[in-house]
């Protein structure tokens, strides 16, 4: 089973999604085959309607979104020529890099509060 509806994925799994761009943290239980990245682009469209975003936030978010595709990719495909992409794409991202704890613990609060969760 996978997490497709935004206010039933742990907020664990959801700043692991993020952060890490790892693909696993949307499933339930054992990884099964399917459209990650539908699931990735519903999930999003859900965070959206409910965070709002920047011009600056969109492209960081592409950019993650890119990485965890070519990581997943190379995974399936082997095809370590994939790793050159998203190490360009991490230094890209560098380039946006600030300072997010303030933001991130906001941003746990948002999101505790929509799915009606308390993480303390």
């Amino acid at each position: 089973m996978v997490y497709s509806q935004f206010d039933e994925i742990p907020l664990f799994n959801w700043f692991k999604l993020i952060d890490k761009g790892d693909a696993k943290y949307l499933f339930k239980d054992k990884p099964v085959k399917v459209d990650v990245m539908t699931i990735w682009m519903g999930l999003q469209d859900q965070y959206f309607d409910m965070m709002g975003i920047s011009d600056e936030f969109t492209r960081i978010w592409k950019i993650k979104g890119a990485i965890m595709i070519d990581r997943i990719d190379m995974a399936l495909t082997g095809n370590l020529f994939l790793n050159n992409r998203i190490r360009i794409k991490e230094r890209e991202l560098k380039g946006f890099q600030i300072d997010t704890k303030p933001q991130r613990n906001k941003e746990m609060a948002q999101v505790a509060k929509y799915q009606n969760v308390s993480f303390i």
